[in-house]
């Protein structure tokens, strides 16, 4: 479409649209001065979350939360030990090694060798079932048996039943009953070849394991071991921990967080015995152990588990642990990620440059939680405040949480910050809950309404955005949704008919111009649209194009047209057309530095300083209208002024 073509269409458009009948109206209450030129971008969100109330960090009299109580926080994990992100960037933007990175982490202990004896690993997921193994040669109990699958089954009397079949599904035959706790499986190929290592049926797939396979009794149900060696036992625990593909970062220099990683997992491994019958565990209450791969039951594609840099990590650290000073291997716990600072226990406390390196998304971090979802995790009534009474002092924001009391109409709550952590579902114990003063938030309420929509905000229109401010919405958030409301749309609309056809919008109008302004419009192409129809034309000057353009800069720019610029802006629109010199009038240096002045003036009661006029003038071409009432409202100093305007 040519310009002309354009200018045309929105020239009809325009026209048919102003021509539509009056309609009655209201002025908006307040100077209608910097108001009637306010441009607002018009893609604002235009949902005003109603209904959402916040936090009431007082709890006396406040109504029950029933918004979103919005939590940010920094690290993943119990921040003990090893951070594992850590790690990586202490390897990658430190160059440290292994060494550096295990002495950093776990302070009061020493570099140790434990050699590669066999332990034992229970598999969770398999307690109190049969276990199910499919492996040529197979043995139980050093006993050939002549088939491909064997189904170990406890009895009432804490004894094994064993039955042979031709694979994972049966059909099963008895082999022998009535064994004695401690049921080995293995084989007796060559271990060289994967395909002959153990397999535990899974449903459709089988898992490899390295080593045997054991069913015990435990005293009232059954549980599956693997006995593996140590070192084995780590290939199948190095890539569930730390990705293995951050050994080739740096050309290389990322293997040492492997390393640190392979060290302190055998370490923990082997520090604490779980049981009687087991070392340790395959799962997150021990370590994450997948064994050595999986594949179909129907199939012999495996999939591996194991990963030729991470058997790198563990072969070069072969049998190294952390010891104590009297020689026992220290229990060394590892979390993703410290956030900045590691956790005071077994090891020292350290600060955790390595932890904010590029990537790692646990560094910082925040979500939103509902009030009544927050309660019910919790095992509270309805929530009326929460605070963080007690820190650790390690940190920003006065470091990891030890003490939340949470307040109810039943009376107060108090958890521990892992309690906390632990039941609503954060990250870690290191988090700040974003929470205001209700009756401060009831006060920024009442000015937005006041500056925004011109009018006072009925208790129960203020009552749930203090509330949603309190519990930690984002000011900005709250501005923008006032200018993006219908009623805020509406005003502008009217206003700009105020200016430019000297009448209020019929219904019709109101609509229309709404719905324009929706599609993205901004106040400039608002301007141009309604100045730029022939109802305009013969409202500010009877058909005269000069007396146009005399009231256009009368509405626009708050001042009278010399006579060289109506001549000037007079040939210009039969020229190029109204729209054109509307639109150029409209988004001109001096109305921008008119509405800016405005906005300073109705929003914070004073000029704008060189720096705002600097900032702002530049942007107001664009979005900067809405984007300069937002960062207003949204500031220190206004918050601080609405709460003596509107005590």
């Amino acid at each position: 479409m040519s310009q002309s073509q354009s200018q045309s269409q929105s020239q009809s458009q325009s026209q048919s649209q102003s021509r539509r009948a009056a309609g009655p109206g209201r002025h908006r209450a307040g100077s209608g001065r910097a108001r009637s030129t306010r441009r607002r971008s018009l893609f604002l969100l235009t949902c005003m979350l109603a209904g959402l109330l916040g936090v009431h960090p007082f709890g006396s009299a406040s109504a029950a939360l029933q918004g979103d109580v919005q939590i940010s926080g920094h690290g993943y994990g119990h921040g003990r030990g090893l951070s594992q992100w850590g790690a990586r960037g202490y390897a990658v933007d430190h160059n440290w090694t292994w060494q550096q990175i295990l002495d950093h982490y776990y302070g009061g202990t020493v570099a140790g060798s434990a050699g590669n004896p066999v332990i034992g690993v229970e598999l969770l997921s398999r307690a109190g079932q049969d276990m199910v193994v499919t492996v040529p040669s197979l043995t139980v109990n050093g006993s050939a048996v002549g088939a491909a699958a064997v189904l170990v089954r406890r009895t009432a009397d804490a004894r094994f039943n064993v039955y042979s079949g031709p694979g994972c599904g049966g059909p099963w035959t008895t082999w022998r009953g009535g064994l004695a706790s401690g049921v080995v499986v293995s084989t007796g190929a060559s271990p060289a070849d994967p395909a002959n290592h153990v397999q535990l049926c899974e449903g459709g797939q089988v898992r490899g394991y390295r080593g045997k396979l054991v069913a015990v009794d435990t005293g009232s149900t059954s549980a599956v071991v693997n006995h593996v060696y140590l070192e084995d036992y780590l290939k199948g625990v190095l890539p569930s921990e730390m990705p293995s593909s951050w050994a080739d970062l740096a050309g290389g220099r990322g293997a040492n967080a492997l390393r640190a990683q392979a060290v302190a997992a055998r370490s923990y491994a082997i520090a604490t015995p779980r049981n009687a019958y087991a070392t340790t565990c395959d799962t997150t209450a021990c370590q994450v152990y997948k064994g050595e791969y999986t594949r179909p039951v129907s199939g012999s594609t495996r999939t591996f588990v194991e990963d030729s840099r991470a058997n790198a990590a563990i072969a070069a650290t072969a049998g190294q642990v952390r010891k104590k000073p009297n020689g026992a291997v220290s229990r060394t716990e590892f979390s993703a990620s410290s956030g900045g600072w590691t956790t005071p226990g077994e090891f020292p406390a350290v600060q955790d440059l390595g932890d904010g390196t590029a990537g790692n998304p646990n560094t910082n971090w925040s979500v939103a939680v509902d009030a009544g979802t927050l309660a019910a995790r919790l095992g509270t009534p309805a929530i009326t405040g929460i605070s963080v009474t007690e820190r650790n002092g390690l940190g920003v924001d006065g470091g990891r949480v030890l003490r939340v009391v949470v307040d109810t109409a039943n009376g107060p709550y108090s958890f521990t910050g892992n309690q906390f952590r632990s039941r609503v579902g954060l990250k870690s114990d290191w988090f700040k809950l974003n929470v205001r003063s209700y009756t401060e938030s009831a006060s920024y309420t009442k000015a937005l309404y006041n500056d925004l929509l011109g009018r006072s905000g009925a208790p129960s229109e203020v009552a749930p955005w203090a509330g949603s401010v309190a519990g930690g919405t984002d000011p900005g958030a709250v501005a923008r949704s006032f200018l993006g409301s219908t009623e805020n749309l509406r005003n502008l609309v009217k206003q700009t008919y105020a200016g430019a056809l000297k009448r209020t919008p019929d219904p019709r109008g109101y609509d229309s111009w709404v719905a324009y302004l929706r599609t993205g419009r901004t106040l400039n192409e608002l301007n141009a649209a309604v100045y730029n129809s022939a109802e305009s034309l013969q409202a500010l000057g009877g058909g005269d194009m000069l007396l146009w353009v005399d009231g256009m800069y009368q509405g626009l720019l708050g001042r009278t047209a010399g006579a060289s610029e109506r001549q000037h802006w007079a040939d210009v629109a039969t020229a190029r057309g109204r729209n054109y010199v509307a639109f150029h009038i409209s988004g001109s240096v001096e109305a921008r530095q008119k509405r800016l002045v405005g906005y300073y003036s109705d929003l914070l009661q004073r000029g704008v300083d060189s720096t705002g006029m600097q900032t702002w003038v530049p942007q107001m071409m664009g979005n900067g209208d809405v984007d300069v009432q937002v960062s207003i409202t949204s500031s220190v100093e206004y918050w601080n002024k609405a709460r003596t305007r509107f005590p």
